[in-house]
């Protein structure tokens, strides 16, 4: 049965001068068992991924927006003491739309961020750039995870040519440690649909060697089914190895792992009535090497955003709505935790269409730590409400720590 947290968030505000004039930020200690956030930027400002250090603070990697229409104008690095303070930010301005789509720690103890446009940032741990690269303008990354060979690859998708003009493709690239690209590739459903724009919203290293890319394919309407899950095999240097299409109706996902026993666990959208309606539910599979089928599990809430595999086998979720799932090694759900603010407002994890990020990581006691934005509880009648950036930490029962 879902158990509902509710708390209420006293604001403790601060204000750092960075690139974009003033960015405000508040941080949110609560009394013991009641949690805290912390809270970023104004209007459309978000958060993408959070990572733990080794003194039990947290960094979180973002977006924040400007301009007359709130576009997105920077990414953001956030720190934070083990109680939620504020250690520093720092805001890095892009070329046109600058967006924040993914983030990882990186072996040196810096960051790596991905986003719009083909923009990537290195920074060492005190949010220091050491290198930015547009690998590719066409492409939109959603995904980063640094390789064992010291690199990166990204994944995503690009505008395609030739005859599906305007159609995009699942992309993926790979880099050298200083973000040179080594290789690139772009793949676009073999079988299934046929057609349609093909995405890659998260990217696996496979212990033995090569790559998995999972996201979706959807036609725009123009099939019954619509949308798929849409899951790629590629070698080391970018071959395909296979593609699959799995689903029924409206699936998607946006974020994978890969077990210790070579099997793979693939999360996000899925709808096991088929209605319309019910085609953002959470939706969990388990796929062996060759991507076939193993079991699937759906469930009440909404998409999944982020998956993490726990030391036992089982694993946990977050996504939309602003839950904590955790699940047995079969899919078996084992509780729901959902946090919302003093006005009801589910706190949604990420943007649409949300995953391809660390947005959920476990940490060093065993809890959880979940990063995304929260709607601000302005006029929701007259849609007059924006999205603020924020991290829950939690226990490993899924209840806020002080």
């Amino acid at each position: 049965m879902t158990q509902r947290l509710n708390y209420s968030c006293r604001d403790l505000a601060y204000a750092a001068v960075g690139l974009f004039g003033v960015l405000t930020l508040a941080g949110c200690p609560q009394p013991p068992n009641s949690g805290w956030t912390y809270s970023l930027g104004d209007s459309w400002s978000y958060a993408i991924g959070v990572e733990q250090m080794s003194d039990g603070g947290f960094v979180l990697g973002g977006t924040l927006v400007g301009g007359e229409y709130d576009n997105p104008v920077g990414m953001t690095l956030t720190r934070t003491d083990a109680h939620g303070a504020l250690v520093w930010t720092k805001s890095y301005p892009g070329d046109g739309y600058a967006k924040a789509n993914a983030m990882q720690r990186t072996s040196d103890g810096g960051f790596v961020l991905a986003g719009w446009s083909g923009d990537v940032l290195k920074t060492d741990v005190d949010g220091v750039v050491e290198w930015s690269k547009r690998i590719n303008s066409k492409a939109d990354l959603h995904a980063v995870r640094q390789t064992a060979d010291g690199g990166y690859i990204f994944a995503g998708n690009i505008s395609s040519e030739g005859l599906f003009q305007g159609w995009s493709g699942a992309y993926a690239a790979k880099t050298d440690a200083q973000g040179t690209v080594v290789w690139e590739e772009t793949f676009i459903d073999s079988g299934g649909l046929g057609w349609g724009d093909t995405v890659a919203y998260a990217v696996v290293e496979i212990s033995g060697g090569g790559f998995l890319l999972c996201g979706d394919i959807n036609d725009g309407g123009y099939s019954e089914t619509g949308q798929l899950m849409f899951l790629v095999r590629i070698g080391a240097n970018g071959d395909l190895v296979w593609d699959k299409t799995l689903g029924r109706w409206g699936e998607a996902a946006y974020a994978a792992v890969e077990k210790d026993d070579g099997t793979f666990l693939i999360a996000g959208a899925g709808s096991k009535s088929r209605r319309l309606r019910d085609s953002e539910e959470l939706y969990v599979i388990c796929v062996d090497s060759n991507g076939n089928l193993i079991w699937q599990t759906y469930g009440d809430q909404a998409e999944v955003s982020a998956i993490v595999l726990l030391p036992d086998g089982s694993f946990a979720v977050s996504g939309g709505g602003s839950y904590l799932a955790r699940f047995d090694t079969q899919g078996t759900e084992l509780w729901t935790r959902e946090y919302h603010n003093d006005a009801g407002i589910p706190r949604r994890l990420l943007p649409f269409p949300g995953g391809g990020n660390e947005a959920l990581i476990s940490t060093a006691n065993g809890g959880f730590a979940l990063a995304g934005f929260v709607w601000t509880d302005n006029d929701i009648m007259s849609l007059d409400f924006h999205r603020r950036g924020y991290l829950v930490v939690t226990d490993s029962a899924g209840n806020p720590v002080d």
